[in-house]
């Protein structure tokens, strides 16, 4: 029990580091996930040796303790730790065989800390468009910079404030040939957007050229509704029914209040069932 309590405390101081170094350079849930990501390349989870490089130098070492704490306790939070790592995995296996198979134009929707276009085999010739917030964006320009790592392929960055302009516009003004088949990695972002906005994205998308795709990542309502939250006490007596261990619903709902507390809540969850309907009304076709 007492790990577990720790654990959840960490969790939050690294949230929390996470949120104040993000204040005012871009997305904390970007940040939180590079810190992820490079505990995942140190474990041979993953293959992202720049994960790092973005974490500030108080976050790191909570990013290994935070790791250790989670097996001790039985890998409660292993359960969404285990989710991203697998997500990464199969994005880049995906990202790898699209190219490979014609996709020139790849698109990183929402792009964050993403290092793909640093790190992933692709055909020499491949364009890879990285579309993503001003601010989350100048700081991975900074970091790359001061890291001296050049992407191997014709990069372009396109910084777009997603409250106010159309990520497609700002895409095709950089010079993005929308009749060209494309890929599209939309990846750890539609859990925080209202439905009308995830289904204006999957129609633009639709409307691109014949043969493109779309990768993205879903929570189901069980993990991304609020009103799954439980009251402290029914939180204590599940953790004490369970050993002291992190059941998915309980971890699930220390997530939840972490992204809720700061600003950026989850708002969207798809039951399986809905997935291949949201798609085919879309004029998509589910893979």
């Amino acid at each position: 029990m007492l790990g577990l309590f720790l654990m959840m405390a960490l969790q939050r101081l690294w949230w929390g580091a996470s949120g104040r170094m993000a204040s005012g350079t871009g997305s904390w849930t970007a940040l939180a996930v590079a810190g992820a990501r490079s505990w995942h390349h140190a474990a041979g989870l993953i293959n992202d040796p720049y994960a790092a490089s973005f974490l500030p130098w108080h976050h790191r070492p909570i990013n290994f303790v935070f790791a250790a704490i989670n097996y001790c306790n039985g890998g409660g939070s292993f359960l969404h730790h285990n989710y991203l790592a697998a997500r990464t995995a199969f994005l880049d296996a995906y990202v790898e065989y699209n190219a490979a198979g014609g996709a020139g134009d790849v698109v990183l929707l929402g792009a964050g800390f993403d290092s793909r276009a640093y790190r992933l085999n692709l055909p020499p010739d491949t364009r890879i468009w990285e579309v993503d917030a001003p601010a989350t964006q100048a700081e991975k320009r900074r970091v790359v910079a001061a890291a001296g790592v050049k992407s191997k392929y014709d990069l372009t960055h396109v910084a777009v404030d997603f409250m106010s302009e159309s990520w497609v516009e700002k895409l095709v003004e950089a010079g993005f040939d929308k009749s060209r088949p494309a890929l599209f990695v939309w990846e750890g972002v539609i859990y925080y957007l209202e439905r009308p906005a995830v289904l204006e994205t999957l129609r633009l998308i639709g409307e691109c050229a014949e043969g493109s795709c779309v990768a993205f990542d879903y929570f189901t309502r069980d993990i991304a509704d609020p009103a799954r939250d439980v009251a402290l006490s029914d939180f204590i007596a599940e953790a004490r029914g369970s050993g002291g261990r992190m059941s998915q619903g309980l971890y699930a709902m220390s997530v939840r209040k972490a992204v809720r507390s700061f600003g950026e809540p989850f708002r969207f969850g798809l039951d399986e069932s809905e997935v291949s309907t949201l798609i085919l009304t879309l004029t998509l076709t589910p893979t």
